[in-house]
């Protein structure tokens, strides 16, 4: 669907076919409580048993291991954006390191 096509009203009856469903709600359930509820809730346990910088640290190099996991298991590119985004992750955590 282009821009000149216009807005058309059937796309959204396809929409609300799909998402009401009720064959597909556990599957949205699934999801969100398996992405979303569960890993959120064993980070924030497993990061109020560990000092306030090595949590922030760790906060800080969420993203750096995203990046490196998408890279290394689902076949993102390494292009010069993430790889500059991960040298200045790095630099953060190096520089919060010697501040101890």
């Amino acid at each position: 669907m282009t821009a000149a096509d216009g807005f058309h009203f059937h796309h959204i009856g396809v929409f609300f076919q799909i998402l009401f469903d009720v064959a597909i709600i556990p599957l949205i359930v699934g999801i969100g409580v398996f992405t979303c509820i569960l890993p959120y809730v064993f980070y924030t346990l497993g990061l109020r048993d560990v000092p306030a910088g090595t949590a922030t640290a760790l906060g800080i190099i969420e993203p750096l291991s995203a990046t490196v996991f998408s890279v290394a298991f689902l076949g993102e590119k390494l292009t010069a954006p993430l790889i500059i985004g991960m040298v200045l992750i790095l630099a953060a955590v190096f520089a919060l390191a010697k501040q101890k």
